[in-house]
Order: C-alpha cells, then sequence, then structure tokens
C-alpha cells in the first residue's frame, strides 16, 4: 500500500469512528457473521467525546469534540459529515486472513466498516468517490477503498465479490450471527455507550495461531542475533511468550472488552468464557459460597495496594501446574520432575488447610528496608497443617531453587533461612528470612537490590482464632503483634473509607475481588527507595480493580476516577516546576 493509500485507509477508519445507526445494539450484532475474528464498535460518539472532554478536564482545554469532529471532517474531505450519524454505534469487524499474516493487503481483504448513515446518496455525494458500477459500489478515489449500501449501513471494504456477498448478507441477516453467540452480559454491555471489542480466541487459534507463535520465536532468533551476551536471556524471553499464547489460545474462548467514560472515571472491563472443561475454566468456576468479602475490616487505609478476595485455592492447583510446565519448556530450564511433584503435593495441601477469603494490604515507610510491608489475614481450617506446609513450599521455592529455574533472565541469587520461632500473647509466630546472593556484590544491580530491600526480607506467620496472619518485609515483628491484637479485639464488619469508596465505584455485586492501587503511594515508595531525598505526594484516592468468576466466565474492571487521575497530574505539574532543567 502506497503512503497516500495508508492516509486514506486510516482516515476512514478514524471518520467511522464517529458515525451512528437508529437501530438496537442487539439489531446490529444480529447483522453480524458468528464466524468472525473480531468485532468492534463505538457507541454514540457524541456522548463519548462530550464525556472525554469533561474527564480529561485538567489536561486538555475546552473544545476536544469540536476539535476531533473538524479534524475528522478535514481528513475524509466532509467539513459537516453530512448523511453521517454523531449519536449512535459504528462497527469494525472483520475474519481471519486468507494470506499472510504479515501481509497488509491480506488482512485489508478481511476487514469491513459499517457506517450507519442519515443517508446513504449524501453521504456519499460528500466524500471523494467515484461513479458507481452496476452493482453500486463506488470506488473510493485513491485509497483501494470501496462503499456500498447495506440498508442502512455504508460499507467499506476491498472492491470485489466478498465486499459484495457481505452487504447482501448484512442486508437480509446472516444465518448464524455474532449475537446469537453472546450471552446476556455481553450483549447488555454492548448497548452502553463507549468501546465494546470482542474477539474469538478459538477462531484466532485455528487459523492464525501457529503462525504468531512462529513470529514471536524468529523475532527472537533476530533480536538475539544482535544482541551479543545477552543473546540467550532474550531468546528465552521470546519463548516464554510464544509458550505462554499457545497455552492461552487453548484455554481461552472469546475475550471481550468494553471502555467507558464518564465526567467523573474511566471503566475498563474485561470478559472472558474459557473453553469447557479446560483449565482455566476450572480455575475460574467461582467460589463455592456467594457471599460479602468477610475480612474487608483488615485492610488499612494510605496503603499502596490493598484489598479482599474471594477464591477456592483448590481451583489454582491445576493452572500453577501446567504454567510452570510451560514456562519451564519455553525458557530451556527444566524444572526437576520431583520439583513440580513436590509442588503439585504440597499445594494441594495448602489449599486443604485454607478457606476462601484473604485480605491483603501493602504499604510503605519512608527510609525503611525493605521499602515495603505486606500484610495478609486469611482463613485457616487447619492451624497445624497450614503452618508446616506454608514452611515446607517457601523452602522448596527459594532455598530448593524452584523459583530461580523458572526465571528467564540470570538475577542474584535467593536463600530461605528458618529463623528461631517468636511469641506474642501465648501465639506461636513462625520467622524466615529471604536473603540475596550476588556474583559481584559490587554490581549496579547488586547496590540497587541492596538499597531497596537492605540486609533481606523477613517473613512471618502464624494462626489466630483460623485466621491466618502474614506479614512480610519492614517491620514484620510490629506489625504481626498489630493484626494478632486486631484479630483477638474482632475486626470491624466493614472495610476503612477508602475500601468503602472503591466498592462504591463497582457496578458488579457480589465481586469476588476488590482491589485498590494508588500510584502515587507506589511511585513514591520506589523513587524513595532509589533516591536519597524524600517524595512527599499527598493522595486519598485509587485506581480500582474488581473481579468476578464463576462458571468458566470472569469479568476484570479496572476504574480510574478524575480524582486520581488530576492528583496524578497535579503531582507531576508540581515536580515539573521544582526541576524545570531536570523534567521528570
Amino acid at each position: 500500500m502506497s503512503m497516500k493509500t495508508t492516509k486514506a485507509f486510516w482516515a476512514i477508519i478514524i471518520s467511522a469512528t464517529i458515525a451512528t445507526a437508529a437501530l438496537g445494539q442487539g439489531q446490529v450484532l444480529r447483522r453480524i457473521p458468528s464466524d468472525c475474528l473480531f468485532c468492534v464498535q463505538i457507541n454514540n460518539p457524541d456522548e463519548i467525546l462530550g464525556r472525554l472532554e469533561q474527564y480529561l478536564s485538567n489536561l486538555q482545554g475546552p473544545g476536544l469534540a469540536i476539535q476531533a469532529k473538524a479534524a475528522i471532517g478535514q481528513m475524509i474531505s466532509n467539513p459537516q459529515l453530512l448523511g453521517v450519524r454523531t449519536t449512535g454505534q459504528f462497527i469494525v469487524f472483520g475474519s481471519a486472513p486468507t494470506g499472510k499474516i504479515d501481509d497488509p493487503d491480506s488482512w485489508l481483504q478481511s476487514i469491513w466498516f459499517m457506517v450507519p448513515v442519515t443517508e446513504f446518496g449524501q453521504l456519499a455525494s460528500n466524500i471523494p468517490a467515484e461513479q458507481p458500477d452496476a452493482n453500486g459500489v463506488r470506488q473510493l478515489t485513491g485509497t483501494g477503498l470501496a462503499i456500498v449500501d447495506a440498508g442502512g449501513y455504508t460499507l467499506i471494504g476491498r472492491p470485489g465479490d466478498r465486499l459484495l456477498r457481505m452487504a447482501a448478507a448484512i442486508r437480509s441477516g446472516p444465518s448464524q450471527s455474532l449475537a446469537g453467540l453472546m450471552d446476556h452480559e455481553l450483549l447488555e454491555a454492548a448497548e452502553r455507550s463507549g468501546l465494546w471489542a470482542y474477539c474469538n480466541v478459538q477462531v484466532l487459534a485455528k487459523t492464525i495461531g501457529p503462525q504468531i507463535s512462529k513470529k514471536i520465536q524468529e523475532l527472537g532468533t533476530q533480536v538475539a542475533s544482535q544482541a551479543g551476551p545477552n543473546a540467550d536471556q532474550l531468546q528465552q524471553i521470546c519463548n516464554l511468550y510464544a509458550g505462554l499464547i499457545d497455552y492461552l489460545l487453548g484455554q481461552v474462548s472469546t475475550v471481550t472488552v468494553t471502555a467507558r467514560v464518564m465526567p467523573d472515571r474511566l471503566i475498563l472491563t474485561k470478559y472472558i468464557r474459557a473453553c469447557p472443561d479446560g483449565q482455566l475454566a476450572q480455575a475460574l468456576a467461582g467460589s463455592g459460597q456467594p457471599g460479602q468479602l468477610r475480612l474487608l475490616g483488615y485492610c488499612q487505609d494510605g496503603a499502596m495496594i490493598c484489598g479482599a478476595w474471594r477464591l477456592q485455592p483448590s481451583r489454582l492447583l491445576d493452572l500453577s501446574k501446567k504454567l510452570i510446565e510451560v514456562i519451564s519448556a519455553a525458557i530451556g530450564q527444566k524444572v526437576q520432575q520431583d520439583q513440580i511433584s513436590k509442588w503439585t503435593d504440597l499445594t494441594k495441601t495448602l489449599s486443604s488447610t485454607m478457606g476462601e477469603q484473604m485480605a491483603f494490604c501493602i504499604s510503605s515507610k519512608p527510609g525503611a528496608r525493605p521499602f515495603f510491608s505486606s500484610r495478609q489475614v486469611f482463613e485457616v481450617k487447619d492451624p497445624d497443617a497450614y503452618l508446616k506446609v506454608q514452611r515446607q513450599l517457601i523452602d522448596l521455592v527459594y532455598k530448593e531453587g524452584l523459583l530461580p529455574s523458572l526465571m528467564p533472565v540470570q538475577g542474584p541469587g535467593l536463600q530461605s533461612t528458618q529463623m528461631p520461632d517468636a511469641t506474642y500473647k501465648d501465639t506461636k509466630i513462625q520467622v524466615m528470612r529471604i536473603t540475596f546472593t550476588f556474583k559481584d556484590p559490587n554490581a549496579m544491580e547488586a547496590q540497587l537490590i541492596k538499597q531497596m530491600y537492605g540486609d533481606g526480607i523477613e517473613f512471618r506467620t502464624a494462626v489466630v482464632d483460623k485466621l491466618g496472619l502474614a506479614v512480610w518485609g519492614q517491620d514484620a515483628q510490629q506489625a504481626m503483634q498489630q493484626l494478632i491484637d486486631q484479630v483477638k479485639s474482632g475486626s470491624p464488619s466493614q472495610g476503612p473509607d477508602e475500601i468503602k469508596k472503591a466498592l462504591a465505584l463497582v457496578e458488579a455485586k457480589d465481586v469476588d475481588l476488590i482491589c485498590t492501587i494508588n500510584y502515587l503511594r507506589l511511585f513514591s515508595a520506589a523513587m524513595t527507595a532509589l533516591m536519597p531525598i524524600p517524595i512527599q505526594v499527598q493522595s486519598s484516592s485509587n485506581l480500582v480493580i474488581a473481579a468476578k468468576m464463576d462458571n468458566g466466565k470472569a469479568m476484570v474492571q479496572l476504574i480510574l476516577p478524575k480524582s486520581h487521575l488530576d492528583e496524578i497530574v497535579d503531582t507531576f505539574k508540581a515536580m515539573a516546576k521544582t526541576t524545570p532543567n531536570q523534567g521528570l
């Protein structure tokens, strides 16, 4: 494709994103063939642009919507966007290419754009197009694309028989439609204003999956040939990605992603549907006991990361074992079979000792080494069995070398050391320490790790009233004593204010995971650990992640409140003013 053709092609794509349709969302999806590889919709672009302008007000001045529409109109030589509605839905969908996946023309032959119009003739007469042929097809000047009336839509694609057949199918509706494959949750998500994107992973796997893996491995070989002493590591990383992609292509049925913007938040949602009877489907089977997250009271305000989940530990057993095998094979560092067998036996035992509920919190204190403190509270069925098996697992991972054997890049050595037990208020506390070893203690990597983690990472664990307690990092004994006191005095029934605010933002009810992530606190902790000057930040809002799993399905939602975005923008603006000659 020439540069002129490429520019015109993308102009058509961008212009189509502000198109609309009078039909409801379910009706539109009934006109898309079920065997499509992907389908993307942008619903009500006028409303999206207006909300985006409000959401980005601290980054972008007023007039974003007007500027965007004017730019699109100029690109397609239709300044007024005549014949195009801007309050409905636009669709682009495609089938798997029949040619090589690295051939742009092969993809273009398999992609179609549906632009709903007020009147086909009005749109056609206001863009650079030739006169229609006997089938009503109009060539778009200088683009290699064509348009045709598809019954309330303008269909854009490469000219030829495939374009005509697709237009006829859209006009009459295919015998098997995409809507017929959708469950209620996905159809409901498609009806909301915003971006809705769907991918049939199994169609991808059957047609171009092997080529994707091969291309990644070839890329690794090509990059490694120019990488000198790091060649083997880069090749292993690429092989790892290829192996993981191959595995996921066999486990995932479909993936759907939505993006919606409101004046006060951005919401990204991913819907995953696993292949029936696969290991991923078992892991996404959901909790056996629906209900509230009972341990939210152990979360804390002011944390970098904080949250709670409800999950059956046994659901992850087969998945974790398979991932170890995939990673080991991909990087060419075979984990010993006795290690895999031991991992399987120990994790099976561990899962039988634990319940479904867990709360977690990761915080930081300036100047402390390590730079973080992690707390976990979780349900325990058999305290003695838990304390025994978790010690064996830590030895397997660190002391017996399971973790280093799974690392595609050679890093520092890791060693676990069992320390004497401690006691607090008649509660036995097991103590372990993870330390680093280096080939060259004076190397930059070694100095950075020492700066962030000090002499090592301390781990302490105990059980109080059928609740397991685990602490990693700074002030471990003090943190453990606080947890023991909290459990003995009884946890509050509800979480702290930041968790309450997070739950209020989540649309789904009865979620299995809620997590807050504070970007500014993470940034401050990491930078303070590496720099002698502490970075002070003020933040009271968080990025929110929520998830729900059931019957081989998963919904993962990420919410970025405008308040947290504004805090981030204001912090970096202030940093830029104080260091004008250094940048960010």
